[in-house]
């Protein structure tokens, strides 16, 4: 309740397609998608919500191809995410903007929640001597769904069996 940090060191980390697990589905066109922004996004200065919402309709254009799940080369392990890029998913599939609006949630409700804690981490301690590392989990499982990798890339909960399972499957 006194807004003080702990002086240590801090980890923080996100998953590259973090709003694939939450996005909306059913929004079937580009004006279906702008209602749902105005109502998801609390823009607190109202004097400003028209230009902040025409900034994040340019910044998250209708184009699949850099929606989420984003492009992510294959490796060994992973299975990356690298067709499919332009398809919208679901139907209708000319016009749906599931990926454009699982850009949009997993940027506004992890991303930049992580992105305002490390600052605020780093600004924050009284010693300044301790560390604050950020990383980007982006392994799309390639033995998960017969070696294809999951269709919703790094989702959300993705990286937690690389944490508390072996590869194997066995709790570790």
């Amino acid at each position: 309740p006194q807004g003080k940090l702990a002086d240590i060191p801090v980890i923080q980390s996100n998953n590259l397609d973090e709003g694939t697990l939450f996005a909306q589905k059913q929004l079937n066109n580009s004006a279906d998608f702008e209602t749902w922004v105005r109502s998801a996004a609390v823009i607190y200065n109202t004097s400003y919500t028209e230009q902040a919402l025409q900034q994040v309709y340019k910044l998250y254009p209708d184009i699949p191809e850099q929606g989420s799940p984003y492009y992510n080369a294959e490796t060994p392990t992973s299975a990356g995410m690298t067709t499919d890029l332009g398809s919208r998913k679901y139907s209708p599939l000319e016009s749906n903007q599931y990926k454009r609006s699982a850009a949009f949630f997993g940027d506004f409700t992890f991303q930049a929640h992580r992105r305002t804690y490390l600052k605020a981490a780093t600004l924050g301690w009284k010693t300044n001597k301790n560390n604050v590392w950020s990383f980007e989990f982006k392994q799309n499982d390639k033995f998960a769904s017969n070696g294809t990798g999951s269709p919703l890339g790094a989702y959300h909960g993705s990286e937690l069996k690389y944490f508390f399972v072996r590869p194997d499957g066995r709790q570790k």
